[in-house]
């Protein structure tokens, strides 16, 4: 079983992959305990509205982003697609990994319509000030991706990674499930 220290390159870099998206999928969970706060307990929002309105944003703006880094094909990225790319290219474990990288192919296939969503989002809204969205908004409509969708296809890719990694003779890894609840701390301190 190897440890961490001893992992190669492709190895090291989905183990970081695996940590970011287990980040992101963290942020969409504080999105929606941030946004549950403002369906359920206004009182609180109302006292510190610009922070509250800011922070649902910034949660926004980071699970666009960052989700679409690990769908990024540039040759000097990490994204998906290049990990099992390097993955299958690797003499080491290309035959014991193949069956796992075909299933990263057929999943990275099934999603590539959430992807193209998520680039719309990022490209006229985040990335460009889109003449059409400022002077006609409400003629402008696209579909936009629900993050709890989202958070099942990043799960799903993590999981893929997880196996690469373990037929790879890594030990097997759990998604960090112990995160201090947003919430209740927000809750608990509403002075």
């Amino acid at each position: 079983m190897k440890t961490a220290d001893d992992y190669d390159d492709l190895l090291q870099e989905i183990s970081i992959v695996m940590y970011f998206i287990e980040d992101t999928i963290e942020c969409i969970d504080k999105y929606y305990e941030l946004y549950n706060i403002f369906e359920n307990h206004l009182d609180i929002i109302n006292k510190a509205p610009s922070f509250f309105g800011q922070t649902l944003k910034s949660f926004r703006y980071k699970i666009i982003v960052s989700s679409l880094r690990f769908f990024d094909s540039d040759k000097g990225s990490s994204g998906f697609e290049r990990i099992l790319n390097r993955a299958e290219q690797n003499k080491e474990y290309q035959s014991i990994i193949k069956d796992e990288v075909d299933s990263g192919r057929n999943l990275l296939q099934e999603i590539l319509p959430e992807i193209r969503t998520l680039r719309i989002d990022r490209d006229k809204y985040y990335a460009h000030i889109d003449k059409k969205i400022i002077l006609h908004p409400n003629d402008f409509s696209y579909e936009i991706i629900e993050f709890t969708e989202l958070k099942k296809i990043l799960i799903s890719i993590w999981n893929v990674l997880n196996q690469i990694m373990v037929k790879c003779g890594a030990m097997s890894a759990d998604m960090i499930s112990e995160r201090r609840d947003f919430t209740k701390f927000i809750l608990e301190n509403k002075k």
